[in-house]
């Protein structure tokens, strides 16, 4: 049986994990697929000029908005983030995303916060 080439086991034990969650990163992931539904002709490929709207919800629903928004650019129209209260919210995210409210919600029990955003993405769509 033959010795592994690496000598660094602990280096490549870090290597796979930071690739494994390089791979599930929110951002990275959406950006990632809406490349590629964009290079495939034929797969609900908005047409060119159309108008998008974006609802992103949960823990991972900033991350995720801002790679939809960063991806999307111009056509993006509208959106809402709806995520827990005790989020950590960029403070540029306003600036950087006007076109995307974030409706900050209790979790895991829902109060009026939750009805509030509830309500928000309902009357945008």
């Amino acid at each position: 049986m033959s010795q592994p080439r690496f000598q660094d086991h602990r280096q490549h034990i870090i290597d796979i994990y930071e690739a494994a969650l390089g791979a599930v990163d929110p951002y990275n992931s959406v950006r990632q697929a809406l490349a590629r539904t964009a290079e495939r002709p034929g797969t609900g490929t908005p047409q060119s000029g159309s108008r998008l709207w974006l609802v992103a919800a949960g823990k991972a629903a900033l991350p995720m908005a801002r790679a939809a928004a960063d991806q999307l650019g111009d056509r993006l129209h509208q959106g809402i983030i709806v995520t827990k209260s005790s989020a950590a919210v960029p403070a540029d995210l306003a600036e950087r995303y006007p076109e995307l409210a974030l409706h900050l919600a209790a979790h895991p029990v829902s109060d009026a916060s939750s009805v509030a955003a509830t309500e928000a993405v309902a009357a945008m769509l």
